[in-house]
């Protein structure tokens, strides 16, 4: 087995978290990271879009980091599907079989 870690820098939250809204969305929902009222008011998606904005807007780089790694590790058998595509463009035979992102 070998393991690969990738370390990310610098990440422009913004506009990476604003493209996976409804994953943001998501993802304050399970966390109760979104009060109750606001939830109930994203009966649309403009009202969503505008309400999790803010909710981006106010949060601190801390808190979008782990809001980062919860949704990439949502996501990681999708994150682990397309490695395993892309290496065996390469040609390179394995399988990635495991994810997992943390907060340092």
């Amino acid at each position: 087995m070998i393991e690969i870690t990738f370390t990310v820098e610098d990440i422009d939250y913004s506009d990476r978290l604003d493209s996976q809204l409804p994953l943001v969305f998501e993802t304050l929902s399970k966390n109760g990271d979104l009060n109750p009222a606001l939830k109930l008011a994203c009966k649309t998606p403009e009202a969503t879009t505008k309400i999790v904005k803010g909710v981006l807007k106010a949060m601190n780089k801390n808190q979008k980091e782990k809001l980062a790694v919860t949704i990439v590790n949502s996501q990681k058998e999708r994150l682990m599907r397309k490695l395993n595509n892309l290496a065996a463009d390469y040609g390179i035979v394995g399988k990635v079989t495991s994810c997992t992102v943390t907060k340092k």
